[in-house]
């Protein structure tokens, strides 16, 4: 791969490139970018997001002598159709949580990112990536490229992209990635980059310890404490039942088949939950082992499976 300082570019221009993230120069840039600096005519033909402003306003940016007002020294046509145009924001949590000491299983989390069409015109085929991982603990997850398709979007449509990462150790050492937006496939170039950190990637173990010392505290003083977790690990369901004192604990553990939970999570709205297809499908891979809780059918609607757990706690 030719390099930008190699077609001719100065310094400052490939320094300025590499702070926004451009390192290699697309086909149209490549082909293109030596011939213009060396002041021949160039004609070139490329599809939208290709590249093409680069390939000739980083020429006209070191061979143009600056302009005095009122008389300019170059001529840029634009064309009447506009750029895409995207916002994208983080719908996860800004900490990595993971189990990495207790179930190698559960080393991976999903990372969300809500991406809007602002452009006032439909784009046919959205792609988001995320890239440039810094920090040394977050990457994505085995198999996965960091790429996902959204595909079309009406102007002012949301999408949310689903990235699987992996925290392979914990640490309070912010970790740092890019998120591109594309108006179609890559390689082009995108719509939008933005910079994006995990604070730290911590144990959920210390997430669980912190619901049981609520639920302690408040069981202590004489009241009843709902606690309401996945509590995949036999080391979280042990902690919460600790949390009873002396009480009467009940544990109460939802199940339902695979295809039961796509579907459910399939056809839910905004949700207090990230979780999607992807993240039921991750679930089956977990090393619950061994479930002394009550197993509750979760199969049917919430009022049946409300009843089913009131008659387990014998409340009619």
């Amino acid at each position: 791969m030719t390099t930008f300082r190699e077609l001719g570019l100065r310094a400052e221009l490939v320094d300025a490139l590499a702070a926004d993230g451009i390192d290699e120069p697309f086909a149209i840039q490549e082909a293109t970018i030596a011939d213009a600096l060396a002041g021949h005519d160039v004609c070139g033909k490329a599809r939208t997001g290709s590249g093409k402003t680069l390939a000739f306003g980083l020429p006209m940016l070191q061979t143009v002598a600056e302009a005095e007002p009122g008389h300019p020294t170059a001529l840029v046509l634009v064309p009447t159709a506009a750029s895409a145009q995207f916002t994208v924001q983080r719908t996860s949590s800004p900490i990595f949580y993971n189990d990495v000491g207790n179930n190698p299983s559960l080393q991976c989390m999903y990372a969300s990112y809500e991406v809007t069409n602002t452009g006032g015109f439909a784009v046919a085929d959205v792609w988001v990536e995320a890239s440039g991982f810094t920090g040394g603990s977050v990457t994505p997850a085995p198999g996965e490229d960091g790429l996902i398709q959204l595909g079309a979007m009406a102007p002012g449509q949301s999408k949310t992209a689903y990235f699987y990462l992996r925290g392979v150790t914990l640490t309070a050492t912010p970790q740092n990635h890019t998120i591109r937006v594309y108006a179609s496939r890559p390689p082009v170039a995108p719509a939008l980059t933005q910079g994006f950190t995990l604070n730290s990637v911590e144990t959920t173990i210390r997430v669980y310890k912190g619901l049981a010392e609520k639920a302690r505290r408040v069981t202590a003083a004489g009241y009843s404490a709902i606690v309401d977790a996945v509590f995949a690990l036999p080391v979280e369901r042990s902690e919460i039942a600790k949390s009873a004192n002396s009480a009467k604990f009940d544990g109460l553990f939802l199940v339902a088949s695979l295809d039961d939970r796509v579907a459910r999570v399939g056809n839910r709205g905004r949700d207090a939950s990230d979780a999607d297809a992807d993240v039921a499908r991750k679930q089956e891979e977990f090393d619950l082992g061994r479930v002394a809780w009550s197993k509750v059918d979760a199969s049917g609607t919430p009022e049946e499976t409300l009843l089913r757990a009131e008659g387990m706690l014998k409340l009619r």
